[in-house]
């Protein structure tokens, strides 16, 4: 059986000083498949209450399960005195309903109960998107898109609506009679500077496209999908698609040159642009049309001007070759460059998508993988996995911190996205994922903080804690999984057999930690990365006692990394 995080529980029990609304569904026996999408009550676990004074002990036998005292004060008494709501776990397997009617039929039990979420009145765990494909955008939840856009719109009935934040997106351009992109896109600033089409975009080829619908297609309009940077209500930012691209007949496809991509550049400064996504790339090592080394000097000088003397971050996708050679503009000192993340259900593995290329130089991940977005006029949107549409869903994020603070400088907004990241992979920055997936509500969160610190945001520090509260994530990273307990810990001729009690369908590691003292320096002696109960300790001396401990590591079901206390010590004499 499992003893679980006794903070967690307290929080759910005193929560009650909050205006919450409460939905409980049918306790019939499910599924384990049932059980981790479950998300109105924990399956595994019933509160119960005594009508009398009873043991500890007792009350494990009467429930058949692993007790925990919730209230902190009655948690250090052996006796639990009646009206002390306690917590059981049970097998995920188990008939919730059965189980309960089961201890209620016990004298000894006043009553028990399912263990309930709540969310806040007002404001959902999730924001309400009615478009079609909604159900296919992952990365919303991955990302906790939603829960920014319910912190913004929390902000905004207190401190008011702010002005639109301006990204250019320098690409092919973009389509725009699609019925999907009439809100957030600016077609009158939506241009062509290559000089052989009409100024107005026409959108040959659908890479802009692409970019584009990810930032700011129409969000809640019962259509398609919604852009990231769109917002619930439609009125965050405003698009340019600035076309850079022709056919120079020489390859396959589009291509853009130093000095069209300077002047897409040079128009989105001119036009006030305050982020620029750059879904392009190049090798140092590659050669021109004439043979000579690509070595861009003037597009690095026209980024670091955009980044340094306006104060414009500058997006780059880190390139679709899955490989660390150096690629540019994304790996320029002056660039935010955006590796693939990955959906995934072990936030401890590389969740780098296959294709995406990496290195050092890389700053941030965005969601790379199967993200829907356009490639016409149809409102239908198609999947694509590579780093081009990765980086508009940092530049989005970017855009949501700067329409809450629109004082930010270009190194505030490259250091709150880094900072405020969910951790995948290795702890802190890596070569495969930078410093971590981009999180909307963290990054939203830590850029009011700083408007209420500089005095621009309209509302109190006080008035803002209130509405992160309300707001934040159902599910955060962290010591949230339940504590595992050690059942038996026995001594045979060869080896020490270890046994314990997990159920969690989140969970992705396992590991065993050993000492000679109850107190003393435990380590990791065995790691289960699949499931497993036993394990035969046979790097052990007769006759010298030992301590065990277990604790597991998981996966949330958004992607970010949870993990369990140590159980508690069990003992054996070799």
């Amino acid at each position: 059986m499992v003893l679980f995080d006794n903070k967690k529980f307290i929080a759910v029990l005193t929560a009650a000083i909050i205006a919450f609304t409460t939905a409980y569904v049918n306790t019939s026996a499910v599924s384990a498949k049932e059980t981790s999408q479950q998300k109105n009550c924990y399956n595994n676990e019933i509160i119960v209450v005594f009508n009398d004074d009873v043991d500890e002990t007792v009350a494990e036998e009467i429930t058949e399960g692993n007790v925990e005292v919730l209230d902190t004060e009655a948690r250090a008494e052996t006796v639990i005195e009646d009206g002390t709501p306690v917590l059981v776990s049970y097998d995920e397997n188990i008939d919730m309903k059965t189980a309960i009617e089961e201890l209620e039929e016990n004298d000894d039990v006043a009553f028990a109960q399912p263990n309930f979420i709540y969310t806040p009145d007002g404001v959902g765990a999730k924001a309400v998107v009615n478009d079609k494909q909604a159900g296919k955008l992952w990365y919303f939840d991955y990302m906790d898109v939603p829960e920014a856009w319910n912190l913004i719109e929390k902000i905004k009935e207190i401190a008011g609506p702010k002005d639109r934040v301006i990204i250019s997106a320098v690409d092919t351009g973009c389509v725009t009679n699609n019925k999907d992109m009439q809100v957030n896109l600016d077609t009158v600033h939506s241009v062509n500077v290559t000089g052989d089409e009409p100024r107005y975009t026409r959108a040959k080829w659908n890479h802009g496209t692409k970019v584009t619908s990810i930032l700011c297609a129409t969000a809640n309009n019962k259509l398609g999908i919604s852009g990231i940077a769109s917002g619930r209500n439609n009125d965050l930012v405003s698009v340019y698609a600035v076309n850079v691209y022709k056919d120079y007949k020489y390859t396959r496809q589009e291509v853009a040159t130093t000095a069209d991509v300077i002047k897409g550049i040079e128009y989105s400064i001119e036009n006030g642009a305050q982020l620029i996504n750059l879904s392009f790339s190049y090798y140092d090592k590659d050669m021109d049309v004439d043979g000579n080394p690509h070595d861009d000097m003037a597009l690095e000088k026209e980024i670091d001007k955009a980044v340094y003397e306006y104060d414009i971050p500058v997006i780059c996708s880190a390139g679709n070759h899955h490989n660390d050679i150096a690629r540019y503009p994304t790996d320029f000192e002056s660039t935010i460059g955006v590796v693939g993340i990955k959906r995934h259900k072990n936030a401890w593995a590389n969740v780098k998508t296959h294709n995406s290329n990496y290195g050092p130089a890389k700053t941030i991940g965005g969601a790379g993988e199967n993200i829907y977005r356009y490639v016409s006029a149809s409102a239908k949107a198609t999947s694509s996995t590579s780093t081009s549409v990765a980086t508009p869903t940092v530049t989005s994020v970017a855009a949501l911190m700067l329409y809450v603070n629109p004082d930010l400088s270009q190194q505030e907004v490259r250091d709150i996205l880094c900072s405020t990241t969910t951790d995948v992979y290795l702890e802190g920055k890596d070569d495969y994922t930078g410093y971590g997936l981009t999180n909307a509500f963290n990054a939203v969160k830590a850029s009011a903080y700083k408007a209420v610190e500089d005095g621009t945001l309209g509302m109190s520090k006080e008035e803002l804690d209130e509405v992160v509260e309300l707001t934040k994530p159902a599910e955060e990273a962290g010591q949230t999984l339940n504590m595992p307990l050690v059942t038996s810990a026995k001594t045979g001729k060869k080896a020490i057999t270890i046994r314990w009690g997990y159920k969690c369908p989140y969970t992705n590691r396992l590991e065993i930690h050993r000492a000679t003292e109850p107190d003393g320096e435990y380590q990791c002696v065995k790691t289960f990365s699949k499931k497993a109960t036993s394990w035969q300790d046979k790097a052990t001396v007769k006759g010298q006692e030992y301590f065990y401990k277990v604790r597991v590591f998981g996966t949330s079901s958004d992607g970010k990394k949870v993990w369990s206390d140590y159980s508690l010590p069990k003992s054996v004499i070799r």
